[in-house]
């Protein structure tokens, strides 16, 4: 078996036909392709809809398991794949070309592709294609943040015992800095071949989650110990923060603006947060600003900051990626 695409899905009825059609288009009558489609103990039609899928084709294989996230789908996955290659593919997303004829060199542990970040409440598409292997270049260009994007080697990830946390929030980054720091051999391919596509209201109805900006901490120290501490890590730090305020802000839990602002003062008073923004932040001034209202220590200026970025965001949000990018 060549490749072996690993599919996580829980109550996703509304999109996984149309993933799964997607791979089946390119996989076309080949026999070295298999499609491990995890069912993540969903309530809705989820399952009927995979074993409807499955009857006519034996290289679609269905798993299921009791309801564990994401990572332990993944990892499920990992374990009941036989292809010398691993890709990934999100119950709502969708392949756009031929991945399966990319032929990986016998050196590569990972290959990084292109994608589109297909945004469609705001009617916005960002192409992201890689032009270096750069680790510093590959992460200020968010290569190293998703796992659909690449082609990992099966006998890298076991051999190295590589498996995805069980982290609230940024498992696929945590996974890619373990195959880094495991030494792995990185090539790139600048050629568009995965659809992301954001289908909901901007991640501004999200579900607040207090151990996230834990985990941005996790996931700052670990790329520092890779990266050093660069102006682009840096500047990520400060994009979880205010991911993290915005959720805050317009999710769906309802805080009050007292609460709201002790959170983040909470946040920006962190020894972590204020060491890394002690000095300044190199690129444009809308970055420069961020820092200095963060280390201001302020929390109703910081308040007042985050809500003005939720409003672009929510009414603006062209404007907003311009500068988040």
């Amino acid at each position: 078996m060549k490749y072996s695409v690993i599919v996580p899905c829980y109550n996703c009825e509304h999109t996984i036909i149309y993933s799964v059609n997607s791979c089946l288009k390119y996989m076309k009558d080949r026999k070295d392709i298999e499609l491990i489609l995890v069912n993540d103990g969903s309530t809705d039609s989820t399952a009927q809809i995979l074993n409807t899928i499955s009857q006519n084709d034996k290289r679609i294989k269905i798993v299921n398991k009791q309801n564990g996230g994401p990572s332990s789908s993944r990892n499920m996955g990992i374990e009941k794949a036989t292809g010398k290659y691993i890709l990934f593919l999100d119950s709502d997303d969708e392949f756009i070309d031929d991945v399966f004829s990319i032929e990986p060199d016998n050196n590569n542990d990972v290959l990084i592709f292109g994608f589109y970040q297909n945004i469609i409440p705001a009617r916005c598409k960002i192409d992201y294609i890689p032009f270096s292997d750069s680790l510093n270049y590959l992460y200020s260009n968010n290569f190293l943040n998703p796992v659909w994007n690449k082609i990992y080697s099966r006998d890298f990830l076991i051999s190295n015992n590589i498996r995805f946390s069980d982290m609230m929030y940024g498992e696929d980054r945590i996974f890619n800095a373990d195959i880094i720091e495991a030494g792995a051999n990185i090539s790139i391919l600048n050629k568009i071949y995965y659809n992301y596509i954001i289908r909901d209201n901007l991640s501004l109805t999200s579900k607040y989650l207090p151990e996230k900006f834990e985990d941005i901490l996790i996931i700052y120290e670990r790329y520092k110990n890779i990266l050093g501490n660069t102006d682009e890590l840096r500047f990520g730090l400060i994009k979880g923060i205010i991911s993290t305020a915005v959720v805050m802000i317009g999710g769906d839990e309802k805080f009050s603006d007292e609460k709201i602002k002790r959170n983040i003062g909470e946040i920006i008073s962190d020894p972590i947060v204020m060491s890394a923004f002690s000095d300044k932040i190199g690129g444009d001034s809308y970055r420069e600003i961020l820092r200095k209202v963060i280390c201001s220590g302020n929390a109703l200026l910081n308040f007042c900051m985050m809500k003005a970025i939720y409003f672009i965001k929510k009414y603006f949000y062209s404007v907003y990626l311009k500068y988040r990018k």
